[in-house]
């Protein structure tokens, strides 16, 4: 006798199959260094981690129905983190896309050596509270995304 599997299972298991592909494609281009680890890429991938355990947590929650009420919260965490993901190397591929047409971007300063030589000084400038009222939408972008100053600058 053959059970049915729910379409949350269905769905969740059809996802895990283009997010692992997609993990193969990102992987792959770390190994070949075609893409490197602190680029916008990096947080990409980050992304599709999150979501393969969403989809796993989907799956395993699609075969054990309502009986397993913590694996839909986690289902819904782990979503809900995985979108987050999403939209913030949205913001980084957007502001990489500025940077090329534009030659800046609104979102995220130049001026400010976030990697590399001088990064201390650079995050205590940075936070300085003379500097985050001029452009207020840096602070809360690097206290949410890290340190993207040059990282969104590589391929």
């Amino acid at each position: 006798m053959a059970t049915s599997l729910a379409p949350l299972t269905i769905a969740s298991i059809v996802f895990l199959i283009l997010y692992f592909a997609a993990l193969i494609i990102l992987l792959a281009g770390l190994a070949t260094r075609r893409i490197s680890i602190k680029s916008r890429w990096s947080l990409l991938l980050f992304h599709v981690c999150i979501r393969l355990a969403a989809q796993c947590v989907g799956i395993a929650f699609g075969v054990l129905s309502f009986n397993a009420r913590p694996l839909l919260i986690a289902y819904l965490v782990t979503s809900t983190e995985g979108y987050f993901t999403l939209v913030l190397s949205l913001i980084l591929f957007f502001i990489h896309w500025q940077r090329r047409a534009e030659g800046a971007s609104w979102l995220a300063r130049d001026d400010l050596p976030l990697v590399g030589k001088g990064w201390k000084a650079g995050l205590k400038k940075h936070f300085d509270p003379r500097e985050v009222r001029k452009r207020p939408i840096d602070a809360g972008q690097h206290v949410s995304m890290g340190t993207p100053g040059e990282c969104a600058l590589k391929d």
